[in-house]
């Protein structure tokens, strides 16, 4: 009778361990579920950050190439007010005779 409670005991220990396994189980799986879907997450969070990066340095070489355009403009503004003064004329003829100098 005490041996048959013992087994008893022992059985129902068993039960409670493996009833306590298969909850640690259970846990370990949806742990790993949502690991694997923060990781998904943070990839697609990723690659947005490097889509919005890529578009960002696009528009930064949009805008020096904007500024270099602007630049351009400006310099030819200046030679045509130059050359309309005749102020580019005489530029170009003290050039020539610095050049002829050397030259000679």
């Amino acid at each position: 009778s005490s041996a048959n409670q013992h087994v008893f005991i022992v059985k129902s220990q068993e039960k409670l361990i493996d009833q306590h396994v298969s909850n640690i189980e259970k846990n370990l799986r949806m742990d790993c579920k949502l690991v694997i879907q923060l990781a998904k997450t943070s990839e697609l969070n990723k690659n947005i950050l490097v889509n919005k990066l890529r578009h960002l340095s696009i528009d930064l070489a949009a805008i020096r190439l904007l500024r270099l355009i602007d630049e351009c403009i400006l310099q030819i503004c200046d030679h045509v007010n130059l050359l309309l003064t005749g102020r580019l004329h005489s530029v170009l003829q003290s050039d020539s005779a610095q050049i002829s100098n050397v030259l000679s």
